[in-house]
């Protein structure tokens, strides 16, 4: 099998979370981890992340706060990191927002399902979803940025967020901090069950003096854990298309594309086979076709629509070159949706908006990484290239104007419309010519459109 998918690397974006985080406590007063921790009384006690894996669900939340100066000026840095976690089938949904007086806000947002990954690096954009199997099983968890404690006195017993759990108190002497020590205090929260931290929470005052870094802020670092009962869900906002990832692909698939809503591959296969496949595997799963498939000798191109309930795809076949099968399987109808396009066709009914009349790209045209033949609407700005195959840019057009434009200038430049897909205000518009795909993701965000394009150059 040789099979060829495109990858965002967002594994590394889950991986250095972690790092991320561990960098922003480190760069103030230094909280080295140690393996565990034990009581007073000589029991030892877990570390905090140990014990999660065995529930069900939960939620988790940790909020770091540094206050102080830096070099003289005053400083600030405020990080929430926190995860909705269902262990038993690998899927979270973890977010980290930080705001600091000395660099830009920053956001992330990572929701792994299955064998697909969804990313956005800006609550004002959309989401970028891919089937990405090793993302979706890396396990992140804001516990690996608890310091962790060498010795603490037990409070009692307290019932904490619905959990019996045992209460400990400790101080600087607890920690592994460096000579002379600073005052601390803190409280933890063991669960009695499972021997999880339910409950952390540590301050350290700024020092008398600022330390060779010129650092003199103190800090508090608060985690929370609840949901633990079950209740905690992890699922894909009303505005983030799937990844097709129930879908079944040829194991003869060359060149894989799994994205938001579209799965496109190339294949060495006759028409037939590829509609054999897909009729016996589709109908397995529970799908029915809306047209009888052919048998023998397919025409090309051929499009038929699969219903399985509220969800319906579009399976779109095409001559590939130089020789073999196109195939771009799409998602047209999702829970929620308010309507789908009709593969092949382009809307007759009602004017086409143009786009705002005298203005002109921001970015130069042969200069934004499209192909010449997918033409940049008029007005764009803030151009940004996601990477060698997607682009997004913002206008102040509607969504309308946008969708409409593109349904008249691409047909104008030879591409056919593979189908529409209209969820709620978000629209995404799938175009086929010969062996390529462009989709166009089109949907309001904070007063203005925004629009991203993933294409293929060749």
């Amino acid at each position: 099998m040789n099979m060829k998918r495109t990858t965002s690397g967002w594994r590394f974006f889950a991986a250095g979370v972690a790092g991320f985080g561990w960098l922003l406590l480190s760069c103030t007063p230094s909280l080295p981890v140690i393996s565990a921790f034990t009581a007073s009384s000589g029991k030892l006690l877990p570390d905090p992340a140990v014990g999660l894996a065995g529930l069900k669900s939960y939620h988790a939340t940790v909020h770091q706060d540094v206050v102080g100066s830096l070099s003289g000026s005053s400083f600030e840095r405020h990080t929430q990191i926190e995860i909705t976690r269902a262990p038993a089938d690998g899927n979270y949904d973890l977010q980290l927002s930080l705001q600091g007086s000395d660099e830009p806000s920053t956001f992330l947002r990572i929701i792994a399902i299955g064998k697909a990954s969804y990313l956005w690096d800006s609550k004002n954009r959309p989401c970028r979803g891919e089937l990405d199997d090793q993302t979706a099983n890396e396990l992140i968890d804001p516990t690996s940025l608890l310091p962790t404690i060498s010795a603490a006195t037990k409070v009692g017993s307290e019932t904490v967020n619905g959990m019996e759990t045992t209460h400990y108190r400790f101080d600087q002497n607890g920690l592994p901090l460096s000579d002379p020590k600073p005052s601390a205090s803190g409280e933890v929260w063991i669960a009695n069950q499972g021997g999880y931290v339910v409950k952390y929470s540590l301050a350290i005052p700024a020092p008398a003096k600022p330390d060779l870094h010129g650092i003199q802020a103190g800090q508090t670092i608060s985690y929370e854990l609840t949901e633990t009962d079950g209740t905690a869900k992890v699922a894909l906002p009303s505005d983030c298309v799937e990844v097709l990832t129930d879908i079944p692909v040829m194991p003869d698939a060359q060149a894989l594309i799994q994205q938001n809503g579209l799965t496109s591959f190339q294949t060495p296969s006759s028409p037939a086979q590829v509609l054999d496949f897909y009729s016996k595997n589709l109908s397995a799963q529970g799908w029915q076709a809306d047209r009888t498939i052919p048998a023998g000798d397919v025409s090309l191109p051929f499009t038929s629509l699969f219903t399985n309930g509220s969800r319906k795809i579009s399976l779109h076949l095409a001559a590939a070159n130089p020789s073999g099968v196109e195939v771009t399987i799409m998602l047209m109808l999702n829970a929620g949706s308010t309507s789908a396009g009709t593969p092949g066709q382009i809307p007759t009914s009602g004017a086409v908006a143009s786009a705002t009349p005298g203005i002109l790209p921001t970015v130069n045209p042969s200069q934004s990484g499209l192909p010449e033949d997918v033409p940049l609407y008029p007005g764009a700005t803030g151009l940004i290239k996601l990477n060698a195959q997607v682009i997004e840019f913002g206008t102040t057009d509607t969504v309308d104007q946008v969708d409409q434009f593109y349904q008249k200038q691409m047909p104008a430049q030879k591409w056919t419309l593979v189908g529409t897909t209209k969820q709620g205000v978000n629209i995404i518009q799938i175009w086929q010519k010969d062996n390529r795909i462009v989709s166009i993701s089109i949907l309001p965000q904070g007063g203005k459109t925004v629009v991203m394009i993933t294409f293929q150059n060749s």
